[in-house]
């Protein structure tokens, strides 16, 4: 889950542990892929203001 507001992302972890990391900020567009092709999403966020991934 991502909250827009602080640019955190939540979600469950390994042997089910919520995690919470913050990953950007307010105004980014979270962009959930997998980026490295190991088979698991990978956190990244859009900034419009700046028109960049990170």
């Amino acid at each position: 889950m991502w909250r827009p507001s602080t640019g955190t992302w939540h979600y469950i972890g390994t042997f089910g542990v919520i995690v919470s990391v913050q990953w950007g900020q307010a105004g980014d567009v979270p962009v959930l892929a997998d980026y490295d092709g190991n088979g698991s999403q990978d956190l990244a966020v859009w900034r419009p203001s700046t028109r960049k991934k990170g």
